[in-house]
């Protein structure tokens, strides 16, 4: 096991030990993370770090938190440096099976060199191939070179990490889906430069809720960055890319969806953003991600969420009635129930903490 390995020194040892209990604390997300960081910067002291809690299903930014980071720097990296091309690169990374990213892009450079950082060195946490959590830190060039005992470090902590970060994030996910079915959406409006220019009144408590911690109150959250920064690629290819999910310092959880304006006189378009409360029908496939259940498992399980019969989802999918049924039997299985309705009630509500902890 990574955390019974032998340390290089008693800080890192003691770190190790510390990180392991915050994983098994069953924290949330967004204080799991703020814990695990204080940690890191023990072996990994930084002038200023980062701990970003990514989507799996698309690796983006859905919740930024940071220590002593400037405003300054988070604006600019939101507002420019992300959509323009970095976070593809956050993506690659992620997906690459690698912990510590071994390039820089001229743009992050740029930009931490803008705000008086020279060396950076990021890690990302994933679990079956989908990315939960990506680490930063950063430091002047008064600092000392970041080293290889520090990456070694970051590997070894990895995996337990992913899965805290992982189990978090979907206990997150329950939660906030038993509470807020009946919760309205918000909408904003979001202009060519980047600001924010509408919103409705519920949009108003939505973003703070949705504020990334350690950013300036006046930026948009990272999660609306990266819905923005998706939807601009998306235009151009022509594309629609499926909502992002993104949690609260509430707990809650939202689906974020942007769309563009067509452009306006003088050729500028407008965003467009939907931000939706989540609700049990549509977290049934992230709940899903923590018992191990297939694509298609997963697949037909949202279906019976959102109320179709065996028929109609036969139907919809292109399948028998029986293959449905055996779908229904090898997730119900592997839940430890009977029936789709047990199947949903276990998945949603009935002793999901319990088994978490088991």
């Amino acid at each position: 096991m990574p955390m019974q390995t032998q340390w290089s020194s008693s800080t890192e040892r003691d770190a190790a030990r510390g990180i392991a209990r915050l994983c098994a604390a069953g924290l949330d997300s967004v204080s799991l993370r703020r814990d695990v960081l204080r940690q890191l910067r023990r072996v990994v002291p930084s002038d200023a770090c980062f701990f970003n809690a990514l989507d799996p299903e698309t690796g983006l930014v859905t919740h930024g938190l940071g220590e002593d980071a400037p405003p300054a720097l988070m604006r600019q990296f939101f507002g420019a440096v992300y959509p323009g091309g970095e976070a593809e690169r956050i993506i690659d990374l992620a997906r690459s099976g690698e912990v510590i990213g071994r390039e820089v892009s001229d743009e992050m450079r740029q930009l931490f060199g803008s705000v008086g950082f020279t060396r950076e060195l990021r890690a990302t946490f994933a679990m079956r191939d989908e990315p939960w959590g990506l680490w930063c830190a950063v430091r002047s060039p008064s600092s000392r070179p970041f080293e290889e005992r520090e990456k070694i470090f970051m590997r070894r902590i990895a995996r337990p990490v992913s899965e805290a970060l992982c189990t978090a994030t979907l206990r997150d996910a329950a939660r906030s889906a038993s509470e807020v079915d009946d919760a309205a959406p918000g909408m904003i409006v979001i202009d060519h430069t980047g600001a924010l220019v509408q919103r409705t009144p519920t949009a108003a408590s939505q973003l703070a809720d949705l504020a990334d911690v350690g950013a300036d109150a006046e930026a948009l959250p990272s999660a609306i960055a990266s819905a923005l920064a998706r939807q601009r690629v998306a235009a151009a290819q022509g594309l629609q890319p499926q909502p992002l999910r993104a949690r609260g310092q509430s707990g809650r959880w939202y689906t974020i969806q942007a769309a563009l304006t067509e452009p306006d006189a003088f050729g500028w378009t407008s965003a467009i953003v939907l931000i939706m409360p989540l609700t049990g029908r549509d977290v049934a496939p992230l709940l899903a991600k923590l018992y191990g259940l297939s694509p298609r498992e997963r697949e037909v399980l949202t279906l019976v969420a959102r109320g179709l019969s065996t028929k109609e989802i036969a139907r919809r999918l292109g399948i028998s009635v029986y293959t449905v049924q055996e779908h229904l039997g090898r997730a119900s299985e592997r839940v430890g129930v009977r029936g789709r309705r047990a199947l949903l009630a276990r998945l949603f509500f009935d002793a999901y903490a319990a088994r978490l902890h088991r």
